[in-house]
């Protein structure tokens, strides 16, 4: 398994146009994101994404950091609903809410490397 979700790192990576193992500044994590700024800054302040201490008071980011959050969102990687889903709704997950890593209202073009992440990596193994 560490091999193949190596791999989607680098797909996720090469698909948003970023670098594994490079370090980023806040306002570049935020742009490969798509997210502002200020939500970077909160979500490290939560420990929701991890970052690097740089100098006395900077933070930088490292690309495998940012695929993870684009593959595995910002919550808890398990198999429970989403806070907006409920019991009477039976349509699908993709129309309740956007992924997580994509920006509200924004539009994938064509299959998604986070996408296919999300679907391999939920699948039973059949080792």
């Amino acid at each position: 398994m560490p091999d193949e979700y190596q791999m989607l790192r680098e797909k996720v990576a090469l698909e948003y146009g970023f670098a594994l193992y490079r370090n980023y500044m806040p306002k570049q994590a935020a742009e490969i994101l798509k997210i502002d700024l200020s939500t970077i800054k909160r979500w490290t302040g939560k420990k929701r994404i991890l970052s690097k201490k740089f100098g006395s008071d900077g933070v930088r980011y490292m690309g495998i950091e940012l695929a993870d959050v684009i593959i595995k969102g910002t919550r808890p990687w398990d198999d429970t609903p989403s806070d907006n889903s409920s019991s009477d709704n039976t349509s699908s997950d993709s129309e309740k809410a956007p992924l997580p890593g994509i920006a509200a209202g924004a539009r994938e073009a064509g299959p998604s490397a986070s996408l296919s992440a999300r679907r391999i990596l939920r699948k039973p193994s059949s080792d």
